[in-house]
């Protein structure tokens, strides 16, 4: 009932009636903010739907109490639940093998905009209640071509460098008193989805303080020539970074 009265309330203030254009869905949306509220970019979420009925669900995986991980998952299915096209059921098994539907009702729709609450979100074996309003944005370009190659930046007085390669993994370099040194754990994976890069963690920034250890960073950014525009929102108080990284 309070999901029911949650979205009365929502249909007004949002005019929402008539169906919508199916044909605007399709594609990749990424998450922008929640009641309008900025939150932190390693918590973003990336949803893709095919004109097929296959959805693409990424976003942070919690492991544990303590560690976070970036999670792919392209083996979704969705469907239309009314002739409106308003709520949409998306089906799948999350990572850990648990069923999860999720139902979207969409609240606005535009070629640049998807506005949506959930209403009863069912994740182990519980249908939940959530209204709060979603809005997720269109990518504004396509980087997947662009970023290839090494890319230098300085962030708190270190030099780092990353190598992103077509294989979908990249390197990364520290450099220690002019020595460039690879991190053990390379390669590691990244993702890219038009301008939203989900890449390596860098984890000793003394500006922030973070409840959790992510094991990747996400950037928003913009690429004009050999320049790269890498900005986020990070730690306990939501600092803005915007760090501008060089070709090399």
């Amino acid at each position: 009932m309070r999901w029911l009265l949650a979205s009365l309330v929502l249909f007004f203030m949002y005019g929402c009636s008539g169906a919508v254009n199916e044909k605007l869905l399709y594609g990749t949306w990424i998450f922008q903010h929640i009641d309008g509220r900025q939150v932190h970019t390693n918590d973003f979420f990336v949803l893709s739907f095919n004109p097929d009925g296959t959805e693409m669900h990424s976003c942070a995986l919690y492991v544990d109490s303590v560690n976070v991980r970036w999670f792919h998952g392209e083996n979704y299915t969705y469907r239309f639940q009314s002739d409106t096209k308003r709520d949409i059921r998306i089906s799948g098994t999350s990572p850990l093998g648990i069923p999860v539907e999720l139902t979207l009702n969409i609240l606005k729709l535009t070629k640049k905009r998807l506005v949506y609450f959930y209403a009863e979100p069912f994740f182990n074996g519980t249908y939940l209640s959530d209204s709060r309003i979603v809005t997720l944005r269109r990518p504004k370009s396509d980087y997947s071509q662009k970023i290839l190659g090494k890319w230098e930046f300085e962030m708190e007085g270190q030099l780092f460098r990353i190598d992103f390669l077509d294989n979908r993994t990249c390197h990364l370099y520290v450099n220690y008193g002019g020595s460039w040194v690879v991190a053990e754990d390379s390669p590691q994976p990244y993702y890219i989805y038009g301008d939203f890069l989900v890449g390596p963690a860098l984890k000793k920034w003394d500006a922030i303080q973070r409840n959790h250890m992510h094991h990747y960073d996400n950037w928003e950014i913009t690429i004009r020539g050999d320049e790269m525009i890498m900005s986020a929102y990070r730690g306990i108080d939501n600092v803005h970074f915007e760090v501008k990284a060089v070709r090399k």
